[in-house]
């Protein structure tokens, strides 16, 4: 089919612009003023917002983690997607005892097929060999290793990473049409066993404790020397503190890595674990103390951070509640994709603290060109994919309320609502959402 959209607010880098645009063959056919083309259907889009389809570079779901089985399988993750306008996600797949990563991927792969939604894969070897991975690098997977977690099995030291960015310049360099990324999971796993030989985790609380921000600080510290003496450009994931933040800053004079944060570390602090259900605030990293949290949103009100994204990460509130006397047990995690564009918008865009048009910029073309993706996806311009968002803001007070999920959760972002109201919403060129 084809849709003309007529007078919509059109997002660009620059800011919004009143224009039309026609939609053909699953593309942005053409973008102008008054454009009066023959189509199937036309939309008026009055008072509204056109924006790409959001992308969430950092989503868990079909998978076990840690034993205990995702609230998700990827068709429920498509629904929590077009909560928020999310359109394209980064998907992680972890190698197993009973699995390599070229028997899981197609399986995976194959799951998402009639879904509304573009998905891109981050790998975790636990066994593989790097030669073993040349096959699925070179259909644009990405690799995400972990500084910590050694009991769990993923574990990477820091000099299994060094010979990782070796291993990936190499095959960027004469095999890759675009460069495969290196994300890293960024906490010092010998700070942590320290802290966790000193302080039993009884209560909640105990996890910020067991994981200090020093280990996270370190971590990234270590990663970004690295990073320079390779030039490999790394990719920082769930970055919780302050002075990591500024370390990452301070790198990109030397070597263009990137980093996110998520929601929960602009938004929520530790003193949610000393709720009565404090367990089911439980993720890695912790929530940090409030002076942190504050700082944290001064450096997004800077820029620092590349793209937000939630660390999707959804358990049922039988698995979140069902330990909650043995917190140690407690799956570590949030859900978060179907809230990603309107707690953002309502923590950052409605208090004033950043322009509508920089979140957009770094929940779309900032993650489209990470994911490679750019400039098919993450932009709105003519050849450019046609998956967009129409959305309207109602001005009054927020009432839509906020659903990071779709399955049965528990909800961290209860009693908050959104002034957002998504319209429609385009993948490829099709309406998956229709008021």
């Amino acid at each position: 089919m084809t849709y003309l959209l007529k007078n919509g607010l059109v997002w660009h880098d620059s800011g919004f612009k009143k224009q039309d645009l026609f939609i053909e063959d699953q593309n942005i056919a053409v973008l102008g003023d008054d454009i009066a083309y023959k189509c199937d259907r036309e939309i008026d889009c009055t008072d509204c917002y056109i924006i790409p389809g959001l992308i969430d570079i950092h989503v868990h779901t079909g998978e076990p983690i840690s034993g205990i089985l995702l609230a998700e399988d990827e068709r429920i993750t498509s629904l929590s997607c077009l909560k928020s306008g999310v359109t394209t996600i980064g998907v992680f797949i972890t190698e197993t005892a009973n699995e390599t990563l070229d028997v899981i991927y197609p399986i995976r792969k194959k799951q998402f097929y009639r879904l509304p939604l573009t998905a891109r894969w981050h790998l975790t070897p636990t066994k593989s060999k790097l030669a073993d991975l040349k096959n699925l690098l070179l259909q644009d997977c990405d690799i995400k290793l972990y500084t910590t977690y050694k009991e769990a099995g993923l574990y990477s030291s820091y000099k299994k990473i060094a010979d990782m960015m070796v291993f990936l310049k190499d095959i960027n360099t004469r095999l890759r049409k675009y460069p495969a990324r290196l994300l890293v999971h960024c906490e010092d796993n010998e700070i942590i066993k320290a802290k966790q030989k000193s302080i039993p985790f009884t209560k909640p609380f105990d996890h910020t404790l067991r994981r200090p921000e020093s280990a996270e600080i370190k971590a990234v510290e270590k990663i970004l020397d690295l990073a320079v003496q390779h030039n490999f450009p790394v990719h920082i994931v769930h970055v919780s503190t302050p002075q990591a933040a500024l370390l990452i800053n301070e790198a990109k004079r030397s070597v263009p890595v990137t980093c996110e944060t998520a929601p929960q570390y602009l938004f929520l602090n530790e003193e949610m674990l000393h709720r009565k259900d404090g367990h089911r605030w439980l993720c890695t990293p912790p929530l940090r103390p409030e002076s942190s949290r504050g700082k944290m949103v001064e450096l997004a009100q800077e820029g620092i951070f590349d793209i937000f994204a939630t660390d999707h990460c959804p358990y049922t509130i039988y698995d979140k509640d069902r330990y909650a006397s043995e917190p140690e047990k407690v799956p570590m995690g949030l859900p978060g994709v179907g809230a990603l564009l309107p707690l953002l918008y309502e923590g950052l865009v409605a208090s004033g603290k950043i322009s509508f048009s920089d979140l957009i910029l770094r929940l779309t073309t900032n993650p489209a060109k990470i994911l490679n993706l750019f400039p098919d996806k993450g932009i709105i311009q003519e050849n450019a994919d046609a998956d967009l968002v129409i959305l309207k803001i109602d001005n009054q007070d927020p009432k839509n309320p906020i659903l990071p999920s779709t399955a049965l959760t528990h909800n961290p972002w209860k009693n908050r609502y959104s002034s957002l109201t998504i319209k429609k919403i385009f993948v490829d060129g099709n309406i998956t959402i229709d008021d």
